[in-house]
C-alpha cells in the first residue's frame, strides 16, 4: 500500500504507511489459517474409549476457532461441532467426544480453522472403529455316535480375520459311553 500526502511531512508518512503494510503482510495479517494438522488420539476406537475420543492439533493458529466432523465408512450419525471454541495453543487437544453413534469402520476426522480473514483448508485423519467383538460357534459333531475314529466339528466365526485354536484350547466333555 502506498499513499502520498502533499505537505512537508509527506516523505515520513509515505515511509510509515509502506512499513506498516509490510509488517502486516509479513506477520500473517490478511491470511486464513494454514499449515496445521490433526491426529485422532485413539486408534483403534473400541468399546472402552468410544465415548471419550480426543484429537490433537499441531501448528494450529492461536485464537482461531475450530470446526470438526467425525464420520464412519460404516455409517451412523456423524458428530459435527461448528465454532467449537478458540485455539489456546498450537497443540491444543479437544477431548470428551462421544462417537458411540457411529458404526464400526474407518472413522474420518475433518477439521478446519477459521480466523477473521476466513476459513483454512480442511485437514483430516483416520482411525479404525471396532467395538463389536468376534463371535464363534461350534456345530454338531460329524457322527451322532461312534465307537472309534475321528469326529469333526465345524467352527464358524465372524468379526475377526482369523481364529487360531490349539489343542490345549479345546476340552471334550464326554457324556454317556462310547
Amino acid at each position: 500500500m502506498f499513499a502520498r500526502f502533499q505537505n512537508r511531512f509527506s516523505r515520513s508518512r509515505e515511509l510509515f504507511l509502506c512499513i506498516t503494510f509490510l509488517v502486516l503482510c509479513l506477520s500473517g495479517y490478511g491470511q486464513v489459517p494454514s499449515g496445521y494438522t490433526v491426529v485422532v488420539d485413539q486408534d483403534p476406537i473400541n468399546s472402552g474409549n468410544e465415548t471419550a475420543v480426543s484429537f490433537t492439533f499441531s501448528g494450529a493458529e492461536t485464537g482461531a476457532t475450530y470446526d470438526y466432523t467425525f464420520s464412519s465408512s460404516g455409517g451412523g450419525s456423524p458428530v459435527t461441532v461448528l465454532g467449537g471454541g478458540p485455539i489456546a495453543t498450537a497443540t491444543d487437544q479437544i477431548t470428551g467426544i462421544d462417537l458411540s453413534g457411529l458404526v464400526d469402520g474407518t472413522v474420518t476426522l475433518t477439521v478446519s480453522l477459521t480466523n477473521g480473514d476466513g476459513t483454512g483448508v480442511d485437514v483430516t485423519d483416520t482411525a479404525t472403529k471396532d467395538t463389536i467383538g468376534p463371535t464363534i460357534s461350534i456345530g454338531a459333531p460329524s457322527a451322532a455316535t461312534t465307537s472309534g475314529g475321528p469326529v469333526t466339528y465345524t467352527v464358524t466365526y465372524t468379526g475377526a480375520t482369523a481364529v487360531t485354536l490349539a489343542t490345549g484350547d479345546i476340552t471334550l466333555n464326554t457324556t454317556g459311553t462310547a
